[in-house]
């Protein structure tokens, strides 16, 4: 149903931004979840959270809140998750946040 590999990409960057954007020792959570309609993948760090200047363009190239980053990860992520039919969900927390990539279970255009 899915591509893997690049379904592997997208939950591979969601990951990395995860690492690099929590400190040292804390945790990253992963989550799969089901329903009749939908497939997610849920990835939650416990980090700053974006940056309140870029979180309208965050998906978009070039959006970043490090120094160091390119801002092509979740541009990636939002690319793969439409190719699938899906979409990928921003969500801030008080300790952190979540980014969860949705996807119909069904078939797709």
């Amino acid at each position: 149903m899915f591509d893997k590999a690049q379904i592997g990409r997208a939950l591979d960057n969601l990951i990395l931004n995860a690492i690099q954007n929590s400190a040292d020792g804390t945790p990253i959570v992963l989550r799969a979840e089901t329903t009749q309609s939908n497939f997610s993948l849920s990835v939650a760090d416990t980090g700053n959270g974006v940056p309140p200047a870029i979180r309208k363009h965050i998906f978009e190239p070039f959006a970043t809140g490090r120094p160091d980053g390119t801002g092509l990860g979740l541009a990636i992520v939002r690319e793969v998750a439409e190719a699938h039919g899906g979409r990928v969900v921003l969500e801030h927390r008080s300790n952190g946040t979540t980014f969860t990539l949705e996807l119909p279970a069904g078939d797709r255009p």
